[in-house]
């Protein structure tokens, strides 16, 4: 995308598990599948204007180093156009060639910097949303 720069905006995402399951066991490196069906991605901006909602599109793989869900990486490839904010105004613009333009850039991504439980079934995941904007959007 020509003038177009890629935006690195750290946000707070929330991503709960209502039933995650164990796909492989292992002492060591516990892997779980997390799916849109039993999990969902949201997300806020802490800006002028109050922004949040969720993303209905969306792969993930969490990684983990042991049983501590502190130790493990969550990355999740969103399909910018699943964005819902519950309005169709803000959503449109976010689709738009001003944010995620998702024409021409149909995936943002999410990588984790930390997780925390915060119930046995629920985590707060602080991370980094990687996405392409124009250069009229400042961090």
């Amino acid at each position: 995308m020509k003038n177009a720069q890629q935006l690195v905006l750290s946000l707070l995402a929330t991503l709960v598990f209502s039933c995650v399951t164990q796909a492989q066991s292992s002492e060591s490196a516990p892997v779980f599948k997390i799916t849109p069906v039993s999990s969902r991605v949201t997300f806020y901006v802490k800006a002028s204007v109050k922004l949040d909602g969720t993303f209905e599109k969306w792969d993930s793989t969490l990684v983990c180093t042991s049983t501590d869900a502190s130790t493990c990486v969550l990355d999740i490839k969103i399909q910018a156009d699943s964005v819902n904010t519950g309005s169709t105004s803000k959503d449109d613009k976010l689709k738009g060639e001003h944010c995620f333009d998702a024409k021409n850039h149909p995936y943002t991504t999410f990588h984790s910097t930390k997780i925390t439980q915060t119930s046995p079934n629920t985590f707060d995941v602080a991370g980094t949303f990687t996405f392409v904007a124009s250069r009229n959007l400042r961090p």
